[in-house]
Parts: C-alpha cells; sequence; structure tokens
C-alpha cells in the first residue's frame, strides 16, 4: 500500500466588480485551512457566498466546506465600504507527495535454496522496484 500525502488549498476569490485594489484584499485575508474531514473524503470544489451589511449567507457548496468559507468572510468585514459581495471561495486538494523510484537487491530464498540456485547458474538475487 503507497501512501500519498496531500495537501489542501482554499482560496478566497472577490468579484472583481469591488474595485478593491488585490493588495488591500490579501493583506484582509486569513489563510484557509481544509477542513480534516473534507479532506480525508477528498472533497473539492465551490462555495459561493453573499455578504450584505455583513450578513453572510451561503448561495451553493458543499456542506463540509460551506462553515469554513462563511467564518473566512465574516472575517473579512466590509471592502472599501462595499455593503453587498459575491464571494467564491475554491477548495481543491494538491497531491504534494514526490515520490522516487528506488531499487533494492534482494536475496532469494535461504541459503541452502541459494546454493542450488548457484549449482544451475541461476542468479541469488533479485531486486524489487518500490517508491518513496
Amino acid at each position: 500500500m503507497q501512501l500519498k500525502k496531500t495537501g489542501a488549498i482554499g482560496c478566497p476569490l472577490v468579484c472583481a466588480a469591488l474595485g478593491q485594489t488585490e493588495g488591500g484584499l490579501r493583506a484582509r485575508a486569513v489563510t484557509v485551512r481544509y477542513p480534516p474531514l473534507a479532506e480525508q473524503a477528498r472533497i473539492q470544489g465551490d462555495v459561493r457566498l453573499e455578504a450584505n451589511s455583513g450578513v453572510v449567507t451561503l448561495v451553493s457548496g458543499h456542506p463540509l466546506l460551506a462553515p469554513l468559507a462563511i467564518n473566512n468572510a465574516k472575517t473579512l468585514g466590509s471592502l472599501q465600504g462595499q455593503t453587498k459581495l459575491d464571494m467564491t471561495y475554491h477548495f481543491v486538494i494538491v497531491d504534494t507527495a514526490y515520490r522516487e523510484p528506488t531499487s533494492t537487491t534482494v536475496k532469494r530464498g535461504n541459503a541452502f535454496e541459494r546454493a542450488i540456485l548457484r549449482v544451475l547458474g541461476f542468479k541469488t538475487e533479485k531486486v524489487v522496484h518500490s517508491y518513496r
């Protein structure tokens, strides 16, 4: 069984119609941590929200990802006095593990079997390929 290490990314996207500078938005956005259960289930997708005068409502999205997006949207507050905002959080799971092929030489059988193999002219070792 091979294990893969995964990393999860949650990205808040706010509609361009705001006129907010990208740097100002980045300064106010908080890092979004993927919910562990959603990561284990490999749930991905968009969560659409509407913020109106500080009240954030869910438009669409997966129920395991929605609370995280709503809490993060509340931390943004109002952006440049905008009272109505449409936000989309795009959640993606990215495989971050680099699997390196490795080769290992192992002996075949026990000492008696290897002696028989030598007499018959066969190899007494084999190469096993695996990934780390």
